[in-house]
């Protein structure tokens, strides 16, 4: 949902000099930073918002509000970010320092003076952090994860699921490159968390980098080579492949669920593959297998969503016939 625009009317009953009075028109900056960034996904707004906010970040210096510096500086951040993201702007060495610089000031502000156990002081200390690490994986993706860890701390005192899932989903698109397979671990949680929040951009935006974390190329099937005897040439027909069957399907799953958890006992076909000890990066590694075998491609969400051995055959079983 796009943001409103900030109404600044009302300022004209506060006199010119009033702290009231430029403290309205540093949120008009904030609110006008939000909507032009906001539109600056789709249109070339991104220079015009990024004025409004440091705008606002003056004013707001001068009337001494901490709590909308801290907004305004995450908005300058935000702004630079997004146009680094879109290509609205070269990611120059200064660029990264001044939008790290900014996104520093903002967790010192929100860290002074020490912290309570939860309120809004800490959730904004965690937001900011968050941002800051977003700057610091234009540089340094080592620093980058420290900051992260520090955001781990911060929601386990205040129970934010959502800002836990953000960072985390962050933390796995800076390890994209280097580790796919821990990449993909850290994602499925995630994705259940933004399901269980209703959150279906924060849902999609995980399912996405989950898909280039686990995608293996299902293999097109080759056309029959001629055999060539002489200088005779005969089409070899290659015989039909045998048609999968739901019991068939059954024994293959149920034969790689076993070697995934290592089980010797009998498994149960409507047990959670969970309760028996796969876990996120095992499941990984499971799903890969069962893509593998028969040439489908598999929601990213696969274990949670059918999560025994009869559910995955009707999962399974559904995709190939389609």
């Amino acid at each position: 949902m796009a943001p409103t625009k900030f109404d600044l009317r009302g300022m004209a009953t506060f006199p010119p000099e009033s702290k009231h009075r430029k403290a309205l028109w540093m949120l008009g900056g904030m609110e006008l930073a939000r909507y032009l960034w906001w539109k600056g996904a789709l249109a070339s707004q991104g220079q015009a918002a990024a004025r409004a906010a440091r705008e606002g970040l003056r004013l707001a210096r001068q009337a001494q509000l901490r709590e909308q510096q801290v907004q305004l500086l995450l908005q300058c951040v935000q702004c630079s970010l997004t146009a680094a993201s879109y290509g609205k702007a070269r990611v120059s060495r200064n660029m990264m320092e001044e939008t790290t610089r900014l996104a520093k000031d903002a967790v010192k502000l929100t860290s002074e003076s020490g912290l309570p156990a939860g309120g809004w002081k800490r959730t904004q200390y965690g937001v900011a952090l968050y941002w800051h690490a977003n700057a610091l994986a234009l540089s340094s993706r080592e620093e980058a994860l420290a900051v992260i860890s520090k955001i781990d701390t911060v929601c386990d005192a205040t129970g934010d699921l959502e800002l836990q899932a953000y960072a985390t989903l962050l933390s796995a698109q800076i390890q994209l490159d280097t580790d796919k397979a821990t990449a993909a671990s850290l994602l499925l949680p995630v994705i259940q968390t933004f399901k269980k929040l209703r959150d279906e951009t924060g849902q999609k935006f995980a399912e996405e980098v989950y898909h280039k974390a686990t995608y293996i190329p299902v293999a097109a099937p080759r056309p029959a080579l001629a055999d060539v005897t002489g200088a005779e040439e005969q089409l070899q027909v290659a015989p039909a492949a045998p048609k999968l069957s739901p019991d068939m399907i059954r024994s293959q799953i149920l034969d790689l669920a076993r070697d995934t958890v290592l089980s010797e006992d009998a498994i149960s076909l409507d047990q959670p593959l969970m309760d028996l000890g796969m876990d996120s990066l095992t499941s990984v590694s499971f799903r890969n297998e069962l893509q593998s075998r028969f040439k489908v491609e598999l929601p990213v969400s696969l274990i949670f969503d059918s999560p025994s051995v009869n559910a995955l055959t009707q999962t399974v079983m559904e995709i190939v016939v389609s």
